[in-house]
């Protein structure tokens, strides 16, 4: 009897081992090929410069092969579509910012147009960094957002220069907050026309700001295109937007400082990692736990900060309650009288 039990253990054990082998080698070790991140910019821009760092540290730190694709296109749009059509296998990541995120599908809803994707198409992953943008405007309008709009009243209207991906990302709802004076006096239409750049993202604005031809005034730009460009006689930087001041330009002034306004305060430029949604869950954790990791590494951390970008790491939990915060908001204020 005793025999016998111990043959049915013997058994029984070897059954549970080849079960546990047998399923472990039916499921693919991850990652065990490529890994594609999208970037939906042109190369070194900000989100390229970030995805092409994490890729790098990856690479060194955990033997992954990963090949960053710059797919450029309506603001962000088509990158992001690309990356919400892609398989649920989180071997095609993307690093999206604010514009795609939040602006692109609601200004579709708003045009009465199809969406491509839609925020919850995604499944986050990690944040990385924060984007402070300026207004930058020709010299002849002044310093200060007072002289801007002394100068329109004076002078007439002045024309802010955007891209697709600034309809996407705020210009234009920015350009509306101009046409009113401070909070609290007479509203006065300034009557500002909103100009499309030629090309070339936040650099081309102000590669034509900095031109003789002076079809353009003023633009608001990623302020790290405008690193390169301190202190040249043809611009002026008026005043950054958020609620604090940047940490790159301590000594420009933000534009809720000088007027108040709460878009001028709320919108700030912000990007985060996703993958498509519905991707397995314990291969999010496995990107989460690595993306995370790397934006600690010194080269990262210092790569943005180089890029006048504010390293801006958070969970995925933290960049859900964020984005939903500013589809609230964005939504919000597209609708009031102060957006129109």
């Amino acid at each position: 009897m005793k025999m016998l039990n111990l043959l049915r253990c013997m058994l029984a054990a070897c059954v549970l081992a080849y079960a546990t082998v047998g399923s472990a080698l039916g499921q693919e070790a991850f990652p065990s090929r490529t890994i594609h991140i999208i970037a939906p910019v042109p190369p070194a821009s900000v989100l390229d410069i970030s995805a092409r760092r994490i890729a790098e540290i990856l690479a060194e730190k955990h033997g992954w092969t990963i090949v960053v694709e710059n797919v450029i296109g309506a603001g962000g749009e088509v990158g992001a579509q690309r990356c919400a059509l892609a398989p649920k296998d989180a071997y095609t990541l993307c690093v999206l910012h604010t514009g795609a995120l939040v602006t692109a599908p609601i200004n579709r809803v708003t045009r009465g147009e199809g969406l491509l994707y839609k925020p919850s198409s995604f499944d986050l992953l990690a944040g990385d960094a924060k984007h402070t943008h300026a207004l930058v405007v020709r010299a002849k309008l002044g310093s200060s957002l007072a002289d801007v709009i002394k100068y329109a009243r004076e002078h007439g209207p002045i024309k802010i220069g955007y891209t697709f991906q600034n309809g996407n990302t705020g210009a234009h709802l920015l350009a509306s907050v101009l046409n009113v004076n401070k909070p609290g006096t007479e509203k006065k239409n300034m009557g500002i026309p909103l100009m499309s750049s030629k090309g070339g993202g936040d650099a081309g604005l102000m590669l034509e700001l900095l031109s003789p031809n002076e079809d353009m005034d003023a633009a608001f730009v990623n302020i790290s295109v405008i690193r390169p460009h301190m202190g040249k006689d043809q611009i002026r930087v008026v005043g950054v937007l958020g609620l604090k001041r940047s940490v790159f330009m301590p000594d420009v002034p933000t534009l809720h400082e000088q007027a108040g306004g709460e878009a001028y305060g709320k919108v700030i430029g912000w990007s985060a990692y996703s993958v498509p949604a519905g991707t397995p869950k314990d291969r999010e954790e496995i990107l989460t736990k690595a993306l995370l990791e790397a934006m600690k590494d010194p080269r990262f951390v210092k790569g943005l900060e180089n890029a006048w970008v504010e390293p801006y790491p958070r969970t995925p939990e933290a960049v859900r309650t964020e984005l939903d915060g500013d589809i609230a908001w964005y939504q919000s204020y597209k609708e009031s009288p102060a957006s129109r």
